[in-house]
């Protein structure tokens, strides 16, 4: 089975995962602040590793995520590119790797699109270099590779969603982000405005905004888990 969570803001938000039972070929995709990829000092680095390890031995399958706004990249751009899935990868550790921006992976016999990034909202608070990065925004580079991976895609994993259906949970109340048109999703409405013209049905997940949404096709994940065989959300 394949499933699609939240942030997991590197282990304050893990416990969720353990509302379901995996088995060894089951798959976790984490829809960005992962933040397990996250300090600078050598021991806390290593510390942190030791956690993620005993997350991943005690879930028993492998762990998959989009990057969020809440990850070291100074850190998480020097990890290995190698090829899983039809896509580029970046193993992180044993059964847990990061899906690049722009990638498409086929997963189980599902097409995935991944485009991580996001605008810290609390920005006026963080250090550039120490928890705040400047990558962490989605770039027209990144965008242009993601739309011309777009076709006949089943499902898309980003961090923040496009400014269109921002627009729609800030006015119907359905977040505490203040709305404003970051560069992300105005990245990321580009790519709507291209599947919009596909004629093949498509979801789309994502975290960021910590609340539980269903407004089809999108998605808002935080506390639940949706399981992409079944369509249930536990």
């Amino acid at each position: 089975m394949i499933y699609i969570t939240g942030d997991l803001h590197g282990g304050y938000d893990s416990g969720k995962l353990f509302k379901v039972k995996y088995k060894p070929d089951d798959i976790i995709i984490v829809c960005g602040d992962f933040g397990y990829v996250w300090y600078i000092d050598t021991d806390a680095k290593e510390r942190e590793k030791k956690k993620l390890d005993r997350l991943i031995e005690k879930l028993g399958c492998t762990l998959l995520f989009v990057d969020g706004n809440h990850e070291c990249f100074d850190r998480l751009e020097k990890y290995r590119v190698s090829k899983k899935y039809g896509g580029k990868v970046q193993k992180i550790t044993e059964n847990c790797y990061h899906l690049m921006r722009g990638e498409r992976y086929d997963i189980n016999g599902f097409k995935f699109l991944c485009i991580g990034g996001a605008e810290s909202h609390d920005a006026q608070y963080r250090i550039y270099g120490e928890s705040i990065w400047l990558q962490e925004s989605i770039t027209k580079e990144q965008i242009e590779k993601t739309i011309s991976n777009c076709k006949d895609i089943d499902f898309i994993i980003s961090h923040c969603a496009p400014s269109d259906f921002l627009l729609k949970m800030y006015l119907n109340g359905d977040t505490d982000f203040t709305y404003s048109e970051t560069q992300s999703p105005l990245m990321l409405q580009k790519l709507l405005e291209t599947l919009e013209k596909q004629e093949k049905s498509w979801k789309w997940f994502m975290g960021h905004y910590h609340t539980d949404l269903n407004y089809e096709p999108f998605y808002v994940m935080y506390r639940t888990i949706y399981c992409v065989e079944t369509g249930e959300i536990v």
